[in-house]
């Protein structure tokens, strides 16, 4: 079985170059910070060859940040506390490097995490004839995603099931993510918030807390569409639209197939 290993280019390539920055002091309180590309770009090589190696992976495709963000429509604070953050001084020349020398995926609106979310969860023989996928990213929110994770900080890899990847994304509906600027529900922090999916990991319990907050249902779904990273329907190829996560339509759709073996059809084409 042959697997395809999706990887998170952004931070490899922000680690990779990073690694290579060199500051100089001139003297007279003069300093510059400068890069060997090259030195990077082979650092990059050896990276993805180590992690197609450590996951089996014949084939990779490397999936990249684009320039918009879905999610800044839908809350537009999101990240919005990143836009002073610097990238390495030759990222621009390597990431170059790596799209003219490697498979790629970059889509209108979309994060490397949603790239990673929609191969993952897609028809797995569309993808480079590989029948097996493997995610591989060290950021916590691809814990959402169902399917092979692996994580090359701690270098283990585990399958997430379905029902996994829901609660952790009701999870981070509850708790927010200071890192990417969504605050969550108020007063829910960690602990409390996995009690209350320990009691019963479903939305209405979300719902209640949000509402207990003195805040309503449309606050909790914000929150959740900011959360959620894309799976298979979840966006049109074609029109380059993203189809809202809805927990309402996502259930509905559930008991249908549950009902019969006809499959739903989605509103979002492939």
């Amino acid at each position: 079985m042959k697997t395809l290993a999706v990887i998170d280019a952004d931070i490899v390539l922000y680690k990779t170059c990073s690694m290579v920055e060199t500051p100089t002091d001139w003297g007279n309180d003069i300093w510059t910070l400068h890069a060997d590309a090259r030195e990077a770009k082979m650092a990059v090589d050896s990276e993805i060859a180590s992690l197609k190696e450590a996951t089996g992976a014949s084939k990779c495709v490397l999936c990249f940040t684009a320039q918009n963000n879905w999610r800044a429509a839908v809350l537009p604070e999101y990240k919005a506390n990143r836009k002073s953050t610097r990238k390495p001084v030759c990222f621009g020349a390597v990431k170059q490097y790596v799209l003219k020398n490697y498979d790629t995926m970059t889509e209108a609106d979309l994060e490397a995490d949603d790239c990673l979310g929609l191969i993952a969860t897609g028809p797995k023989t569309r993808w480079r004839g590989c029948q097996r996928v493997v995610m591989i990213s060290e950021d916590k929110d691809l814990m959402s995603i169902p399917g092979n994770l692996y994580n090359p900080r701690t270098e283990s890899q585990r399958v997430i099931t379905k029902d996994e990847a829901d609660r952790f994304h009701l999870y981070q509906t509850l708790v927010g993510d200071p890192v990417d600027n969504y605050s969550g529900c108020p007063g829910i922090g960690p602990v409390k918030a996995q009690r209350l999916l320990d009691d019963s990991a479903t939305w209405e319990t979300v719902v209640a807390a949000y509402k207990d907050a003195g805040l309503t249902e449309d606050d909790a779904l914000t929150q959740g569409r900011i959360a959620r990273i894309l799976r298979h329907r979840e966006y049109n190829f074609r029109t380059k639209e993203v189809n809202l996560w809805n927990p309402r339509t996502v259930r509905s759709r559930t008991r249908a197939r549950a009902k019969s073996s006809t499959p739903v059809p989605s509103e979002t084409p492939e």
